[in-house]
């Protein structure tokens, strides 16, 4: 497996930029799957975080900073803990098969075992292509020290830096 993280303080355009990776993979002809956040328009309060399986387009709300039906408070948040059961299995769906894929984003839910947490570490062990994980700067180490992995065998992308000169090997 090859490992590249996506990384920046918040609110540094991981998102953004794993979206201009995933063009660029996806202009190889790659079959991409994973999950995406839905990037919201620009200018506009961010009050709820969308996924969309990269596969098929589908999206589901996981998270708000309003109530919302079955919604369980994490902190500041409201979750969907189905959608991210569905997240889980949108991950493994059919992961042998694809060339790449994209987990957005690795977080204190995953940290504590909820989350993405269980796609992941099957992702982690059994996925032979590349992984693209999106880690905000704060908790990488933390979050390779919990999935086991080494950051010095991953390629780590910036996207508070250029973009340009990071992605021209891709």
């Amino acid at each position: 497996m090859q490992l590249k993280i996506v990384t920046a303080p918040k609110n540094g355009k991981k998102t953004t930029f794993l979206y201009a990776m995933c063009s660029r993979l996806d202009s190889k002809d790659l079959n991409i799957g994973g999950i995406i956040q839905v990037v919201p328009l620009p200018n506009k309060e961010k009050v709820d975080w969308t996924l969309s399986d990269q596969s098929s387009g589908e999206t589901q709300l996981l998270m708000s900073l309003d109530k919302f039906d079955n919604s369980v408070q994490y902190g500041r948040f409201f979750i969907n803990e189905d959608a991210f059961k569905w997240a889980n299995d949108s991950l493994l769906k059919d992961f042998k098969e694809k060339d790449v894929i994209t987990v957005d984003e690795v977080g204190p839910l995953e940290l504590e075992n909820r989350g993405l947490n269980s796609a992941l570490e099957t992702l982690l062990k059994e996925f032979d292509g590349i992984l693209i994980l999106v880690i905000r700067d704060t908790l990488l180490e933390e979050v390779a020290q919990h999935f086991n992995f080494d950051l010095k065998s991953a390629e780590i992308y910036h996207s508070d830096q250029s973009w340009e000169e990071q992605l021209k090997d891709l």
